[in-house]
């Protein structure tokens, strides 16, 4: 698996040593494991959407939102996401 945690690492045993002939199956297992990483989800933390779709990607980068007892007392400056939801009856002017 190329990522652990959202950080990637090489797999064990990928590293050369100078003056020695390159392992195929270790060359062959990093190469395995780069192609990988490029065409996964990338994550947040590594700068990606962590979604391999784009409705998953906005939900990841927007709040919840805030629900409100009556259209009378909204006060976006204490809401956050995208979304207020009045959950009252009174009529918003």
């Amino acid at each position: 698996m190329p990522r652990a945690g959202g950080v990637y690492s090489a797999p064990p045993g990928t590293k050369g040593t100078p003056n020695t002939t390159i392992e195929s199956a270790k060359y062959n297992a990093l190469v395995d494991d780069l192609v990988a990483d490029a065409n996964a989800a990338r994550p947040v933390t590594s700068g990606g959407s962590g979604s391999s779709t784009a409705v998953g990607a906005a939900d990841n980068f927007n709040a919840a939102g805030a629900d409100m007892a009556s259209a009378a007392t909204v006060n976006l400056a204490n809401t956050t996401g995208t979304l207020v939801n009045i959950t009252g009856t009174v009529t918003i002017t």
